[in-house]
């Protein structure tokens, strides 16, 4: 191989080496499309961002300055927008000037119940004398319907006096007093509304009790007499006559013998005055009772023996009952006798027939 061949050879295998080594004139740079923010203001891509600094209102009226996220507005908004505030549920905020309610705790959730269950009680009023609507007092609110141009009549309780009355809305209601029955016994509450659908309520204080009343004036309707029923006081009224008859009924019979109006008490005593001296003797025409003091309970109880004609001495049946002698028939003389010699002590009974007889 000559020369000119091995530099032909050289030439091809070293052409390509050399094309690939040169890079040729630089190309021209492509321009970046500028980066704009929401308001339409070319922004540098490359600078740290910058986040909005976000108030939020604490308890105590201090403020906590935290970072807050970027957040894509629509085109055309601007970024120095405040939107409103949100509301907390767990503390109380105003409105237009108004305090909404707070939330209530159980135990005052608890109380309202009761209050709702007796305001909506569900026994009904009854029919009384004259028309009368009577409510029973303290059962549930009662209701009282009025209307424009027409008095409603509430009736307290015989000589019940009234010391305050307190209406809800006094512009529009107008209540006075009244008194009537013998001797303006009875306290009359007259009520009645300046215009219809309008409803408060009335609070009356009397020497007795507090009436609650729910006031209602409608177009047309009306109650002209309202009262009550006061099932407590009836209750004390029956307990109370309950123990004046028990009373009566004590001081006019005797325990094992009935009404000491079937009884004869004409008995007569006389003699010593010893300290087991009879009570009082009786007969109810089968047995002759004679009654001791207590003090006999722990003395020397006398004996008793029958007087008949010429004041010849007898026995008789007799008990002894507690500090009462029951003898098993009726007495008409006797003797009670304890002691012997110049000890003895005698008490004699003698009854009115026998006296008229020896008269």
């Amino acid at each position: 191989m000559n020369a000119l061949t091995m530099g032909f050879l050289a030439f091809t295998l070293l052409a390509p080496l050399v094309a690939s080594a040169d890079p040729g004139p630089p190309a021209p740079a492509k321009r970046a499309v500028p980066a704009l923010n929401a308001e339409g203001t070319e922004v540098d891509e490359l600078a740290p961002s910058r986040l909005p600094l976000e108030r939020t209102r604490l308890r105590g009226g201090d403020e906590k300055r935290s970072l807050a996220a970027p957040v894509a507005r629509p085109k055309g908004v601007s970024a120095r927008t405040k939107s409103p505030p949100r509301r907390s549920e767990e503390e109380p905020w105003l409105h237009g000037g108004t305090s909404l309610p707070r939330q209530l705790h159980p135990k005052e959730r608890a109380a309202l119940r009761v209050s709702t269950e007796w305001v909506d009680g569900a026994e009904s009023p009854a029919r009384g004398e004259a028309g009368a609507v009577v409510y029973t007092y303290g059962t549930s609110l009662p209701s009282v319907i009025c209307t424009p141009l027409h008095v409603c009549d509430l009736t307290l309780e015989p000589s019940e006096r009234v010391a305050e009355v307190h209406v809800g809305d006094p512009v529009r209601w107008k209540v006075t007093l009244g008194t009537g029955g013998p001797g303006g016994a009875i306290t009359h509450v007259l009520v009645k509304p300046a215009e219809p659908d309008v409803e408060t309520d009335l609070l009356v204080l009397t020497d007795r009790r507090t009436y609650v009343v729910r006031l209602v004036a409608h177009p047309r309707e009306w109650m002209p007499r309202v009262a009550f029923s006061y099932p407590e006081e009836a209750r004390q009224v029956f307990l109370f006559t309950q123990q004046k008859e028990e009373e009566r009924r004590k001081a006019t019979t005797l325990p094992g013998v009935g009404s000491m109006s079937a009884l004869d008490f004409h008995y007569e005593m006389t003699g010593d005055e010893p300290g087991w001296r009879p009570l009082r003797v009786y007969t109810d025409g089968v047995k002759t009772y004679i009654e001791f003091p207590e003090s006999m309970r722990s003395g020397e109880a006398p004996a008793l023996v029958t007087v008949g004609k010429g004041d010849e001495r007898g026995l008789v049946n007799y008990r002894q009952q507690g500090t009462k002698y029951v003898v098993d028939k009726v007495l008409q003389r006797a003797l009670l006798v304890s002691g012997l010699g110049r000890e003895e002590e005698r008490v004699e009974i003698l009854h009115d027939s026998v006296r008229v007889k020896e008269r």
